[in-house]
């Protein structure tokens, strides 16, 4: 995305930007007189949910080295998944292991922070990540099937969950969601 933003000078563009993430809607102002210096413009906010789907990907992935080392990583349940993260030329591979994941179930619920939040569970025989960003976006993604090798490594650790703190910008792993 590029937004191209002409201002007077640097402090009303930082507000101008602020107010944007501030995810508020701007207060009403009266219209412009036509004329000279009086440009009207429009900006939007395209998503391309296959990179966005590619992140989440990539996220699970680490995240599951993250707790089962990189020899977990090898198995060739993930051929699919690593291939997809991998790719060259643009798939829309990603769609068909990864989507939108909407509400809050008991499992996996609305954290008491502001706060992402991330799992790793077994879902109809297959590892299943799901995140959640800010306490709102969900994704979910089935990394791999567990085979034989994989379910032998990652053995009775599953569901996996963690919490990243927004605020001390540290991870600490959750036994039991409040």
């Amino acid at each position: 995305m590029e937004l191209f933003v002409r201002a007077a000078d640097l402090d009303s563009l930082g507000k101008f930007i602020d107010l944007m993430f501030a995810n508020k809607p701007a207060a009403p102002r009266p219209p412009l007189p036509p004329g000279l210096g009086h440009q009207t413009f429009f900006f939007g906010l395209q998503i391309d949910l296959i990179k966005v789907y590619k992140a989440v990907l990539k996220t699970g992935l680490n995240v599951m080295v993250q707790f089962f080392g990189d020899e977990a990583l090898r198995n060739s349940a993930f051929d699919r998944t690593r291939g997809i993260v991998l790719e060259n030329i643009e798939s829309n591979d990603a769609a068909t292991i990864c989507r939108m994941y909407p509400g809050f179930t008991p499992d996996f619920p609305r954290a008491d922070t502001d706060a992402h939040q991330i799992m790793l569970d077994e879902l109809n025989g297959s590892l299943r990540f799901r995140m959640r960003l800010y306490n709102s976006f969900g994704y979910t993604a089935m990394l791999a099937p567990l085979n034989g090798p994989l379910r032998a490594l990652i053995g009775s650790r599953l569901p996996k969950r963690v919490l990243i703190e927004y605020e001390t910008t540290g991870i600490r792993e959750v036994q039991v969601w409040a």
